[in-house]
């Protein structure tokens, strides 16, 4: 497993590409990837293609629902409607101040929820002392 790693950091990742996102990072490997299809594997007198071919029919379905690849974090949120994470603040509705919450960090992202429905979504920040923060989390909402 490891040399597949280094395998793919040598061949897809370096020198390391410059993307806007991680949609044109994803693009961007998916075409360095179908680059390989015709490399001849080593001993086995195929192709990468070939041998994703034949290997397609013995594997399982994908699951019904992605599975979600974040962090899961209970936080309280601050008397200012913040909650802190990794050295950041994200702004939640006022109305949530105080209260717990369960913030999910996506590569990309950071949804914080409370119950079962998601009351603010930013964009993740990799920096330290940041407020992330939505100025509509502050305004009082009409009855």
């Amino acid at each position: 497993m490891e040399n597949l790693v280094g395998y793919a950091r040598r061949n897809f990742l370096v020198p390391l590409p410059e993307v806007a996102s991680f949609e044109e990072l994803n693009a961007l490997l998916l075409a360095r990837c179908q680059t390989s299809d015709g490399r001849l594997l080593p001993g086995q007198g195929r192709t990468v293609g070939e041998a994703w071919e034949a290997e397609q029919p013995h594997l399982l379905p994908l699951p019904r629902f992605a599975w979600p690849c974040c962090t899961v974090h209970v936080l309280k949120s601050s008397r200012s409607s913040v909650v802190r994470f990794e050295g950041n603040r994200y702004s939640v509705p006022a109305g949530y101040a105080g209260r717990n919450v369960l913030l999910r960090a996506y590569v990309d992202r950071v949804d914080i929820a409370h119950g079962e429905r998601i009351i603010a979504s930013h964009r993740r920040s990799y920096g330290r002392g940041q407020d992330i923060l939505d100025p509509y989390h502050y305004v009082p909402v009409p009855a």
